[in-house]
């Protein structure tokens, strides 16, 4: 171990896993040392290109003798992480998988936070190292429980501030079908701010909401689902991203769960991902224009359009959104009929909706009480016996002898309640703290030597705040 002298600030220079288990003895449990000695020359070590640092770390030292034996979690955190993510890096064997969870599992349970904050990236890397450990032994549920207690130390202070780890753990639990679990421990979270020690960069951010929708979506928490999607392909984007892609599919598919029908893209999406979404979202913009027909022949169009374009779906893994949609379109067609008229006959349905077979007056009475069930139309089904001719039937139909649907307004919901104004009261608590974080990030940013930089730039160049596509650079997403 030597010292470079060759700045104001000498570094001390490191050449082997020796002199890292050294110098990570010197400081100990002393953060300021740790900060000031430890992580620049650990900085400094692992990206000198000239050297493998990785396989520096991982081998033993003098006497084939394990170096984190020497180290304490709790005491040497920096350095016994450096040299964890080393080896969990190279070593990949059945035999070495076992042996670096339990080590990974000791970690999590006895690491020091505030030095574990100081070199948060290495806290992320851990996270994505375990997540792919159980991928290596096909069992996402097993690695769990290590990621859980480092996700919950990590942001025990801080729960509504978004972090690295959010993705890496809501994939996980998205690959162990424990939805219900992700949304209790992970997605109920308001998030306010960013992290400053695991800061995740614009592709966290994509995966993260990107996962919360599937999540939500298969609990069927649609609404969630969609502000989760929406946030995804609306997050600033310089060039698209294959993630805004697969959430603006899946937005469009869950709109038509949720609605009936789809809805524009928030006014700030880029418009990089709207133009590309046109073209490479062809197939579910034609879905959603023929779900949304109102001509008795729609459901012909819609199931000829779902088998030319279902190669498409089920590549995108989206046919299992398809077919919910299709299940559901005859229910959307005749809560579209209750917008118009005030009441039909179950013949008349039937007709409009061009359904066929001796039994169709009893499956429209069963989509009728389906409907009502959910909440979306408020109608009553009377024989005809007991009702005058609806006075809203369209010319074109017959008249029917068959029981008759009223259609009703629904209510609109009343401000004057208990709970509405405990809703209210509590989205202004969250609106007011939301503006403080926003305010003092403000204050932050107004102060900053970058922020002075640019503005001096703009004021010279008649330029504010340029963004360069470099500041949006995405990593491969394959989920």
């Amino acid at each position: 171990m030597s010292q470079d002298t060759s700045s104001s600030s000498s570094t001390l220079m490191l050449s082997s896993v020796e002199d890292v288990l050294a110098l990570t003895l010197q400081c100990g449990d002393r953060l300021g040392l740790v900060q000031s000695s430890l992580i620049p020359a650990l900085h400094r070590f692992t990206h000198d290109a000239r050297i493998d640092s990785d396989a520096l770390l991982a081998r033993p030292v003098e006497g084939d003798r394990d170096p984190l034996g020497a180290l304490s979690p709790a005491v040497n955190t920096v350095g016994y992480l450096y040299i964890l993510t080393a080896r969990l890096k190279l070593y990949t064997s059945q035999e070495q998988t076992n042996v670096h969870l339990a080590v990974a599992s000791q970690f999590v349970e006895s690491f020091n936070l505030a030095q574990a904050r100081c070199v948060g990236g290495k806290v992320a890397q851990l996270a994505r190292q375990v997540a792919e450990l159980g991928d290596r032994i096909g069992d996402a549920k097993a690695v769990l429980p290590i990621l859980e207690v480092l996700f919950a130390r990590f942001t025990q202070d801080r729960p509504n501030s978004l972090t690295a780890l959010h993705p890496v753990l809501a994939y996980q639990y998205l690959k162990s079908s424990l939805y219900q679990e992700a949304y209790e421990r992970l997605l109920r979270r308001e998030h306010i701010d960013v992290d400053v020690y695991a800061l995740p960069n614009h592709t966290d951010v994509l995966e993260y909401f990107y996962y919360s929708g599937m999540i939500l979506t298969k609990l069927k928490l649609h609404e969630q689902a969609i502000d989760s999607f929406e946030t995804c392909i609306s997050s600033p984007s310089a060039a698209v991203s294959a993630i805004q892609m697969d959430a603006y599919k899946k937005l469009v598919l869950v709109q038509l769960l949720a609605h009936g029908q789809t809805s524009p893209p928030p006014r700030y999406t880029a418009q990089v991902v709207v133009r590309s979404f046109k073209q490479l979202g062809a197939a579910y913009t034609a879905f959603a224009t023929a779900y949304e027909a109102r001509d008795a022949d729609c459901l012909s169009r819609l199931e000829a359009l779902v088998n030319q374009r279902a190669e498409t779906f089920t590549q995108d893994c989206n046919f299992g959104l398809v077919f919910q949609c299709l299940e559901l379109h005859r229910q959307r067609r005749i809560q579209r009929l209750g917008e118009v008229y005030s009441s039909l006959t179950l013949m008349d349905v039937a007709e409009l909706l061009n359904i066929q077979g001796e039994d169709r007056e009893r499956v429209v009475q069963a989509e009728v009480e389906a409907l009502v069930s959910k909440g979306w139309i408020t109608a009553t089904i009377h024989p005809s016996a007991s009702m005058p001719a609806p006075s809203a039937t369209p010319s074109s139909l017959p008249s029917h002898d068959s029981p008759v649907i009223v259609f009703e307004q629904q209510q609109s919901e009343s401000y004057e309640t208990i709970e509405t104004v405990q809703k209210l009261t509590a989205a202004i608590k969250r609106s007011q703290a939301i503006q403080r974080v926003v305010e003092q990030r403000e204050r932050h940013v107004a102060r900053s030597v970058e922020f002075l930089k640019k503005q001096a730039q703009g004021s010279r160049g008649n330029r504010y705040l340029d963004l360069g596509t470099d500041e949006f650079e995405d990593d491969a997403f394959a989920a």
